[in-house]
């Protein structure tokens, strides 16, 4: 599992903080075959991750 915070810029050169949580979908024979994931705007008012 891919669990990762990352910034991109806009087009209007605003910068956002993204978070991206990804997992590997693996076929019988164990290798992965592809992954699933989601991309998140993270809210600027919303409380950090406990640690």
């Amino acid at each position: 599992m891919v669990d990762a915070r990352f910034r991109v810029r806009r087009a209007d050169g605003a910068w956002r903080l993204m978070a991206v949580r990804a997992a590997p979908l693996v076929g019988a024979d164990g290798r992965i075959r592809k992954w699933v994931g989601l991309n998140v705007e993270v809210d600027e008012g919303a409380p950090p991750d406990p640690a």
